[in-house]
């Protein structure tokens, strides 16, 4: 088995994978991936330090600053994603999730092919317990920028059902954010609810929302509760003012 020791540079092993998986040789592109992931984390400074949020970064990282191997590393993604491997495959199919949407930003949000979407969808069919959270708040925030509600409502789904209350909260505040710019109140409701009810980063966003849509909706005592979670909360003086004017008008 491949072993790498020493000094390697991220590029050097990201070539080094990119051989591997040309040759189909999987344990030995593994360990080179998952070595390239660990020093363009060292890069970096990560508020999520967890292996997909690194090979995300990964990804990012190779569309960003080395755009020679962009089109190499496509194909060692695509070609990783369908080895004999399934946990290597969701690996790989987050890092193309995040070459694909750096690509997309740096193209001023032009998608003629859905890759970062179908990687994510990719993950969550897959199944593996530490990687479907993390593919589903991802999808969740992409669907919320496109629109998508059926993507969203897979999204949701899958992240409620993972048991990731972190991941879970950060998909239901996007995808709650989603439902109610398209007018889907009840589904709104309920997701921006379970993010105010598990008090998750985010939450005050979520309550300020809820209340609104509270307030549509004639429940006026769960708007004020909304609310005054917003004011135990928030530290915002422009957010502070706004909801206590709502109040007001209650």
């Amino acid at each position: 088995m491949l072993r790498i020791t020493g000094i390697w540079s991220v590029r050097a092993v990201i070539k080094l994978w990119i051989l591997k998986a040309e040759t189909n040789d999987w344990r030995a592109a593994r360990e080179a991936y998952l070595r390239a992931v660990d020093l363009n984390a060292r890069r970096g400074s990560f508020k999520d330090n967890s292996v997909a949020a690194k090979s995300l970064s990964l990804g990012t990282g190779i569309a960003v600053s080395r755009r020679e191997l962009v089109q190499p590393a496509r194909l060692a993604f695509r070609r990783s994603i369908a080895s004999e491997d399934p946990e290597f495959a969701s690996l790989a199919a987050i890092g193309l999730a995040g070459l694909e949407m750096q690509n997309v930003e740096e193209t001023y949000g032009a998608d003629n092919t859905g890759a970062h979407i179908a990687a994510l969808q990719f993950v969550i069919g897959a199944g593996h317990p530490d990687y479907v959270p993390f593919a589903a708040k991802w999808l969740a925030f992409l669907s919320n920028q496109t629109g998508d509600i059926d993507t969203a409502r897979t999204a949701l789904s899958a992240a409620m059902a993972s048991g990731d209350l972190k991941y879970a909260c950060q998909a239901a505040s996007d995808v709650g954010e989603l439902f109610q710019r398209k007018g889907l109140t009840a589904e709104a409701i309920a997701a921006l609810r379970f993010v105010v009810d598990n008090d998750q980063p985010g939450a005050v966003v979520a309550a300020q929302n809820l209340g609104e849509l509270l307030v549509e909706r004639g429940d006026i005592e769960g708007a004020r509760a909304a609310y005054r979670f917003v004011l135990d909360r928030s530290t915002s003086p422009r957010v502070v003012d706004a909801v206590r004017a709502a109040l007001d008008r209650l």
